[in-house]
């Protein structure tokens, strides 16, 4: 390493063998179809029409961060919510003009309640989920954004990009794009690490945020766990740090979706699909 000063020893990071292969293609194509729609709506200048949405899962439990200690310690315990926390599923959207929508929390169960919402941004949705999976429709989504007005028809054509997941086809959703000027692009299956915006810029720092977060309340609330109708106020300050514009531009700039640009994402990145570059360029060590 000494003689090769540009060289660094970086921990990889895990990539599934569905993933890797044919990324490179699948990408090359998405850049292809994104051209198109942007040229034939007219959305290339157009950074507040042009939306990404995606879900992440938070857990209602702080996770213990680092303590002081005296040197030779051998186990320094933290209070922790919960031994395992409930998941909740956090759906976000924002524009390449770094404008965040309110979000959307899905939690099991069948009903929610108001004191739920204590502490999130105005807007935020807690839709009622009638299955124990909390599953929620992409249709109930844009439904609830911002009551449609940010969609209407007389402010033109706007451009939603998600994954590929199957229910984003449903009759529901179709028939309320078509309604709203909506065009869904559909990113290709196995290509969010590579063109998510909102995975390269916000989820890891509202995640970080929410940790820190988690463990001021639980300082500040002794003797109380993270409940339900707590982690609004948690989810809401964490929220207030990562839905900056700046996180919600640089997402959009790293995955070359706006401003276009097809060869934002290095070549490195997509490495692994070649085996022979792989075996020629990197030494386990």
């Amino acid at each position: 390493m000494e003689r090769s000063p540009s060289l660094a020893i970086r921990k990889s990071e895990g990539l599934s063998l569905a993933r890797a292969k044919g990324m490179k293609d699948k990408v090359a194509q998405f850049y292809n179809l994104l051209e198109d729609t942007l040229v034939t709506y007219n959305l290339q200048d157009k950074p507040n029409k042009i939306f990404i949405m995606d879900e992440t899962g938070i857990q209602l439990i702080n996770k213990p961060g680092k303590v002081v200690a005296i040197k030779g310690s051998k186990c320094v315990h933290s209070v922790t919510s919960k031994e395992k926390g409930e998941t909740i599923s956090l759906i976000a959207c924002n524009n390449a003009g770094g404008v965040f929508l309110p979000p959307a929390l899905m939690m099991k169960g069948v009903r929610s309640f108001d004191s739920q919402l204590n502490g999130l941004p105005p807007g935020t949705s807690i839709p009622t989920v009638e299955t124990l999976t909390g599953i929620y429709s992409l249709a109930g989504f844009i439904s609830k954004m911002d009551e449609g007005s940010l969609f209407a028809t007389k402010a033109g054509k706007v451009l939603l990009i998600l994954d590929g997941h199957s229910s984003h086809a449903s009759y529901d959703v179709i028939q309320l794009t078509n309604e709203n000027d909506i065009i869904i692009l559909c990113l290709p299956s196995h290509t969010t690490q590579a063109l998510e915006s909102l995975d390269k810029s916000f989820f890891k720092p509202l995640k970080e945020y929410y940790k820190q977060e988690a463990q001021d309340w639980m300082v500040t609330n002794k003797e109380k766990k993270i409940s339900r109708d707590s982690v609004g106020t948690v989810i809401g300050n964490a929220w207030k740090r990562a839905a900056t514009s700046k996180n919600g531009i640089s997402g959009f700039a790293a995955t070359g979706i706006y401003p276009f640009n097809r060869n934002a994402i290095p070549d490195y990145f997509f490495s692994i699909s070649d085996a022979s570059f792989q075996i020629n360029n990197a030494t386990a060590v």
